[in-house]
């Protein structure tokens, strides 16, 4: 017999005895099915805590029928924390500590994306040629010999090669 893992758990049907939950329907926009519901006085209307929002985003607070006067519009929302206030506010002195200063690496580099694409100085281009010769090579080739050329490493041997 397999064993459960402790990890597991036991399940627990309740059946008759499990606790019952009733609430309400909430907010309900007025273009739905149920909105006209509640309206004809159907059985969507005997919900409790209903409330039925206009398109207008006022909203009809009722327990039987919506009123013919709007009620104001209510916010939920909460108001920012105060660090957001800070993030976009810019400091006016400028940048603080000492020796602050430009790269000068940056300086110029703008230039060489400034180029035609596909010309001899697209760093796009270099980037390709780069990319297409790692793939040229099976992995763990090497180097290769760059002399090779159509000899055979096996051919026989000149006249002039010692043995």
């Amino acid at each position: 017999m397999v064993g459960k893992a402790p990890s597991e758990g036991t399940k627990v049907n309740l059946g008759e005895n499990a606790p019952v939950v009733r609430e309400g329907a909430g907010a309900v926009a007025s273009e739905s099915l149920a909105a006209e519901s509640f309206r004809e006085g159907g059985e969507f209307s005997k919900n409790r805590n209903i409330s039925e929002i206009d398109s207008n985003t006022t909203a009809h607070h009722s327990s039987k029928a919506p009123s013919s006067a709007p009620a104001p519009a209510e916010s939920h929302a909460e108001t920012a924390p105060s660090y957001v206030n800070t993030q976009n506010i810019r400091d006016s002195a400028g940048p603080h500590g000492k020796n602050i200063t430009e790269d000068p690496e940056l300086i110029g580099r703008p230039a060489k994306f400034n180029v035609e694409p596909g010309s001899k100085d697209d760093p796009a281009r270099l980037a390709e040629q780069k990319l297409a010769a790692k793939q040229a090579t099976a992995p763990g080739a090497g180097q290769g010999q760059a002399d090779a050329g159509n000899t055979q490493p096996y051919d026989a041997l000149d006249n002039e090669t010692s043995a």
